[in-house]
């Protein structure tokens, strides 16, 4: 189904992961201004405060690789993986702590977009093993992407982090049928067989009516059955390259640290579960959804290719997990969206890496768990 389709999918990309791996932005040429005007109608007017607390910016000269693991929480700094356990994860963990970055305290914008769990369409009867672990196809009407399920709950336990890192697309709205299109691109906890998630990404919305032609795009934390709030910091463009980390400290509170290499910038706050739900801890996933939008499911936006070179986590002095690595109690979903037709798709890339070339055919490799997202407009390879 998904055969090595890379070799060419890479030299047709408009992205580019060398930049990204240097921390600083591709050129993306993108037919569709950029609007900083949510689209109508997503915007929650009588939410109330959404929930959560940023974190208090660290002092100058602070440094998270002496900090101790209080320091870290306090500062809202991701927990510290063990460099000898989970080596994949500490070097991770590192790049994202001691990015030149400025912290930002966070504008927070309550939504009306709900991304919410999976939407689960079937499971396939025939499976396959992933490194010990049970792997299976599935399909969903609002998921692509992959998802750890544990009925032992490992991910219950308070410290549990999952992390990604991904170059923003550059969205378009593939019918021009007068209205927006939106999707999502987040890691997260629970969803998969459970009534609630805790994630934290992006989202990339398209508008077109004749030739009129916009997008819109924001960085985003939510608890669902919570709506998604939107907050201000890091900025988001296509291009860009983005870090999002989550964790929890309880069974209803946990924090996002997220980073925009490419603007330099960075924020980090704890949230919150609505009342009445509890972190389940049975699946841990790294997704692209088409969220719900006053009460239906979003038509997704047309984003072609979205590398992720990175797609980890961890239940503490449990294991590490990836998209192709889980322990053998656990099942790897590989999930594609479905509508008509298939929509969205994962590919996760069989060495944990990623071999890239760029569209001026310069050669480069991306060392960890990558994961590449296609849409049904991209090289249609969701079949």
């Amino acid at each position: 189904m998904r055969n090595f389709l890379i070799a060419t999918l890479v030299s047709t990309s408009a992205l580019t992961l060398a930049a990204a791996a240097e921390n600083s932005a591709p050129v993306v040429r993108h037919p569709y201004a950029i609007t900083h005007t949510p689209p109508v109608g997503t915007v929650c007017r009588d939410c109330g405060a959404p929930e959560g607390t940023p974190a208090p910016n660290p002092p100058p000269h602070f440094n998270p690789l002496a900090a101790s693991d209080q320091e870290l929480q306090h500062y809202g700094f991701p927990p510290r993986p063990d460099q000898q356990t989970d080596p994949d994860g500490f070097a991770f963990w590192k790049k994202i702590v001691t990015a030149p970055v400025v912290r930002i305290q966070p504008k927070l914008q309550a939504t009306t977009i709900k991304n919410s769990p999976a939407r689960i369409l079937a499971i396939s009867p025939t499976t396959r093993v992933d490194n010990a672990a049970t792997a299976a196809d599935a399909t969903s009407s609002n998921w692509s992407g992959y998802a750890i399920y544990n009925t032992a709950n490992p991910f219950h336990a308070n410290g549990t982090y999952v992390y990604g890192a991904f170059t923003v697309p550059a969205v378009s709205n593939y019918s021009c049928d007068g209205g927006w299109d939106y999707s999502s691109a987040w890691v997260g906890i629970d969803g998969w067989g459970s009534s609630d998630v805790f994630q934290a990404g992006i989202e990339s919305d398209a508008y077109c009516s004749g030739s009129t032609k916009s997008s819109y795009y924001s960085a985003w934390y939510e608890w669902y059955p919570y709506s998604e709030t939107r907050i201000s910091s890091p900025g988001v463009a296509p291009g860009d390259h983005i870090g999002v980390y989550i964790w929890t400290v309880s069974a209803t509170a946990g924090y996002y640290y997220m980073v925009n290499w490419s603007q330099g910038t960075a924020s980090s706050l704890e949230f919150y579960a609505p009342s009445g739900t509890k972190l389940v801890g049975n699946s841990m996933e790294w997704i692209v959804e088409r969220p719900g939008v006053n009460g239906g499911l979003a038509t997704l936006s047309q984003y072609t290719a979205l590398p992720w070179e990175w797609a980890h986590g961890e239940s503490p002095k449990a294991f590490e997990f990836s998209p192709r690595r889980a322990q053998s109690t656990a099942t790897i979903y590989d999930i594609t969206m479905m509508g008509s037709s298939a929509l969205s798709c994962g590919y996760a890339t069989p060495n944990n890496a990623t071999n890239h070339l760029n569209t001026s055919g310069d050669s480069y490799y991306i060392a960890g768990s990558s994961i590449w997202f296609f849409d049904e407009q991209g090289l249609n390879n969701c079949n």
